[in-house]
């Protein structure tokens, strides 16, 4: 009777503490916020024509770098979900859901590391609910760059020893991930690939060399089988990097019909900017303020050697003597 009585507090308190979990909210609000409503049905004009041709020419096994060239690579159509096809309509929505719930649960656990439950979980969706409004088809790509954001900085703020498994966990899973946004689309795929590598060269520095060895081969390895899996020439690789810069370059004056003004992703790209030199610089200043103490804790021990040492030889000598 007793062993029943204190089973049921105990039950009750599981049963929340699952109820609370960042696995269960994070899908129930990726859920609630899921932005795509046309997933079937494909926009008229400029917008909508770039979005089926990129699906049609991944249909008909055109080649990115020599037949097509454009910002997104083979694995471009996986952003811009739609229903064109029945292989790459549903390959896309499988991917959009992966994101979508990979960055609630993200935004989901960074705020629950500074506010209490109440409040994370609204954070959480208003982050995902505004994201969608920023008007552009791509929105996908946005989550993916929130994503990885949200786990560098989480990475950089957290101590090597604390987090040991990181150490391979963490390069290997930046390096395949970056791989698959390069041939997702180039432009913020470099991105993604430049905060992953700067992460990964800062967060380890016992184990820097392994950490980014780790990272180059994941990202190789990600390139070279996305690449020839999806149909493509590997001879094309070289061109579709060099075409696509080309293209990001004059995004401006290709893309004449953007809505957004300018200043919102200067903004925007600025404020990722600071914040993540920002987490840096954090990182930075505890292990400098970690090698200090360090020095000092050595010191004090060498000078109490010191004190000690002195005694010890005058004591030895006068007995010597």
């Amino acid at each position: 009777m007793f062993s029943t009585a204190r089973r049921g507090p105990r039950a009750g308190s599981w049963i929340r503490e699952r109820l609370a979990s960042t696995w269960l909210l994070g899908p129930a609000i990726a859920l609630l916020t899921w932005p795509l409503q046309e997933f079937n049905r494909i926009k008229g004009g400029d917008d909508g024509s770039w979005v089926i041709g990129l699906h049609k020419a991944v249909h008909e096994g055109l080649h990115f770098g020599s037949q097509v060239n454009w910002s997104y690579g083979p694995l471009g159509f996986l952003t811009v979900p739609k229903l064109s096809y029945p292989l790459l309509g549903w390959l896309s929505l499988g991917y959009a859901a992966v994101v979508w719930t990979a960055l609630a649960v993200s935004v989901l656990w960074a705020a629950r590391r500074s506010l209490p439950l109440l409040l994370a979980v609204p954070v959480a969706a208003v982050v995902c609910l505004v994201l969608p409004l920023t008007g552009s088809d791509d929105r996908f790509s946005v989550a993916v760059l929130g994503i990885a954001f949200i786990w560098c900085v989480a990475v950089l703020n957290e101590r090597e020893e604390k987090v040991a498994a990181a150490r391979w966990l963490f390069p290997l899973a930046a390096g395949a991930v970056s791989g698959l946004e390069v041939l997702t689309r180039l432009n913020s795929g470099v991105t993604v690939v430049l905060m992953c590598a700067l992460t990964t060269a800062v967060a380890f520095p016992h184990a820097r060399r392994r950490a980014v060895g780790y990272f180059a081969g994941a990202f190789c390895a990600s390139i070279l089988t996305l690449w020839l899996g999806s149909g493509q020439a590997l001879s094309d690789l070289p061109n579709y990097v060099a075409n696509s810069f080309e293209l990001i370059s004059g995004f401006s004056q290709a893309m004449g019909q953007e809505q957004s003004p300018a200043w919102e992703y200067i903004a925007a790209a600025g404020a990722t900017a600071v914040a993540f030199a920002a987490a840096l610089v954090v990182r930075v200043g505890e292990r400098c303020a970690d090698g200090v103490a360090e020095r000092r804790r050595i010191a004090g021990f060498g000078s109490a050697d010191a004190v000690r040492q002195p005694g010890f030889f005058h004591d030895a000598s006068s007995r010597t003597a």
